[in-house]
């Protein structure tokens, strides 16, 4: 292999791993939350989730059950009604 053809293939090689960087990052920017208020309540009661890269399609599950409403504010805000049967615990943020 000429130095030609290696350096061709390490920069195909390099432009390729960007490539692959950048629809991951565009692709499934990660949604995070920093927190929610009020941090007591029960079924029914809608809480505030703040955070990053909400989405309308945002779902949430508190204590374990599906929120049945999910209100999607804006990049940063979504609003969940907590679930009948919902146990104290985690919130997990998801994408369908």
């Amino acid at each position: 292999m000429t130095n030609l053809s290696r350096i061709a293939k390490s920069f195909l090689s390099i432009l390729i791993m960007v490539w692959m960087c950048f629809l991951s990052s565009v692709v499934s920017a990660q949604q995070t939350f920093t927190y929610f208020s009020p941090t007591a309540g029960g079924e029914g009661d809608t809480i505030t989730l703040k955070g990053t890269n909400f989405s309308s399609a945002t779902l949430a599950d508190i204590g374990g059950r599906s929120s049945p409403s999910v209100i999607f504010v804006n990049s940063t805000t979504i609003k969940a009604v907590v679930p009948i049967n919902a146990i104290s615990g985690e919130i997990v943020l998801s994408r369908p």
